[in-house]
């Protein structure tokens, strides 16, 4: 049997966004599996893109050339999906330090889920205001202890550039399913047939992400004669993603489609 870790570390970053005009904040937190592997993956796909060695894979990444940006970002969320877990949590709030203690809550259930014990968090400078607010709680945490609690640069933190991609990433789904940006169509090809398809921007960070976020699947009948596309959705509201605040009814429905993803096989 593999004893599961003891410590988690958690990189969190943040982005803002506006529901019908209300304020919310979204944080991105990504949890390593191989963080050693995720670093020179990330090496790598700057020497293929002929970046710079210190060149900041971000979300909003400032490249002139649109398709290489394209092609960078669903590179690094590729990386991204192979060697990290993500948890995301929305707040309908304008105060940074309440959003932050949701997802400090958010932070506390999965770690406790996991039988993990202990919690390493390293944020950007810019995830919350009241640092003794934010302290006292983590000082009040029974199993798990948070250990460390650290302030990061993203320029020299490659977890934290992740956390940010997935940020900007969750953020842009969310608007879509709200309505409140445009569609994107891609091209890409999926599986084995060579042939780029077409499809939306949102459907290509659910297939990029899919098993990225923890959730809950269907349990299946191992008698059954078949299956519909319904036996591989996997919910993600309520676990790996969650939201706080009062949203409406169809606001929750929308945040809801965004955190549905098809696991099934890719064909």
């Amino acid at each position: 049997m593999i004893e599961r870790r003891r410590i988690v570390d958690v990189y969190v970053d943040e982005t803002e966004l506006r529901v019908q005009g209300r304020p919310c904040v979204l944080y991105a937190a990504v949890i390593p599996k191989d963080l050693d592997r995720a670093i020179e993956g990330l090496v790598g796909l700057k020497i293929h893109h002929g970046l710079d060695g210190n060149f900041e894979v971000k979300w909003s990444s400032p490249l002139p050339d649109a398709k290489l940006k394209a092609r960078l970002k669903e590179d690094a969320l590729s990386i991204l999906a192979d060697h990290f877990s993500g948890l995301l949590n929305l707040s309908m709030t304008a105060d940074k330090d309440e959003a932050f203690l949701n997802f400090l809550t958010h932070v506390e259930s999965y770690t406790r889920s996991g039988s993990h014990h202990f919690v390493n968090l390293y944020y950007d400078r810019d995830c919350f205001r009241d640092l003794p607010r934010i302290r006292s709680v983590l000082e009040s945490w029974r199993d798990p202890y948070c250990t460390t609690l650290a302030a990061l640069e993203s320029r020299l933190s490659v977890p934290a550039q992740f956390a940010d991609l997935l940020a900007g990433t969750f953020r842009y789904m969310l608007l879509r399913a709200l309505g409140a940006v445009q569609p994107v169509v891609v091209r890409m090809e999926i599986g084995d047939s060579g042939t780029p398809e077409e499809l939306p921007l949102d459907s290509l960070f659910h297939i990029l992400l899919r098993y990225t976020i923890p959730g809950v699947t269907p349990e299946l009948d191992p008698n059954a004669e078949a299956f519909t596309p319904e036996h591989a959705m996997k919910e993600c509201f309520g676990v790996g993603i969650q939201v706080n605040g009062e949203f409406t009814d169809a606001e929750l429905q929308a945040i809801r489609q965004a955190s549905v993803f098809y696991v099934g096989c890719m064909h």
